[in-house]
């Protein structure tokens, strides 16, 4: 129980004369603890009335700077198991953030070879393996006059060692062509594994990012016009290093 000063002082004599309840005698005790004016004032009281009970006075002010000492050694302790158990929880909050990116959200980039990859007549594409994400380009024309798409699939480390494949064994990708689509797609290329590093476009921060970031990155020294001629150039490069996965042909 806090009391303050004028009720500590107006008590101090019945303390002194020890005929105060426990309460009250725990209540000045408590106070003078924390407070050194009531504590000088006590030494002048406790001298004045009691002359011969200085080695008690002394007793008892030791006794009460002790109480102090213990209390601001208990606050300490409580104040670092807080901060220890602040930064455990923390560190451990951390780990699981980073497992579960590393583990469900970090994405690598899956070669053609190995995602199963197949199309149908009418160019719905599936993959018999599980991916994790697909990532695509659509551009309007090669040199050829063919509107081609561009794409690559990512795994995860949980689609390659725990993702279960569905029961008719088949993921649907994307559908590129429509027969009665004027704006259909003609062609369909599997980006290769360096496009997809020199433009950062696997790992985890990469959901906005295209096959020509490269480009983009140097864009501020060019025109529009030698932009575009870049970019065309990008698409031919591909075109001739990339496996072409589907044709309208």
């Amino acid at each position: 129980m806090k009391i303050h000063c004028n009720i500590a002082k107006d008590l101090m004599p019945l303390y002194i004369d020890d005929v105060l309840s426990e309460e009250s005698k725990e209540a000045v005790e408590e106070h003078l603890t924390g407070c050194e004016d009531c504590r000088d004032y006590y030494r002048r009281m406790h001298d004045a009335e009691l002359p011969e009970a200085e080695a008690t006075a002394d007793e008892v002010l030791g006794r009460l700077d002790e109480a102090l000492r213990i209390r601001r050694l208990k606050r300490s302790m409580l104040l670092k198991r807080i901060i220890t158990i602040a930064v455990t929880a923390t560190a451990v909050a951390l780990i699981i953030l980073v497992g579960d990116i590393l583990i469900f959200h970090y994405q690598s980039y899956i070669p053609y070879e190995e995602t199963g990859i197949r199309m149908t007549e009418e160019g719905e594409m599936f993959a018999d393996k599980p991916y994790y994400s697909y990532h695509g380009e659509y551009w309007d024309k090669d040199s050829d006059g063919d509107r081609i798409a561009i794409f690559f699939l990512t795994s995860s480390y949980y689609s390659r060692n725990w993702e279960k494949q569905p029961d008719n064994n088949v993921q649907h990708v994307m559908k590129f062509h429509d027969a009665e689509d004027e704006e259909s797609v003609d062609k369909v290329y599997y980006l290769p594994e360096k496009y997809v590093k020199e433009n950062g476009l696997d790992g985890f921060f990469c959901k906005h990012n295209t096959i020509f970031d490269k480009i983009y990155r140097h864009s501020s020294s060019m025109s529009d016009d030698q932009i575009q001629e870049e970019m065309d150039k990008l698409i031919t490069e591909i075109e001739e290093e990339a496996p072409l996965v589907w044709s309208k042909e």
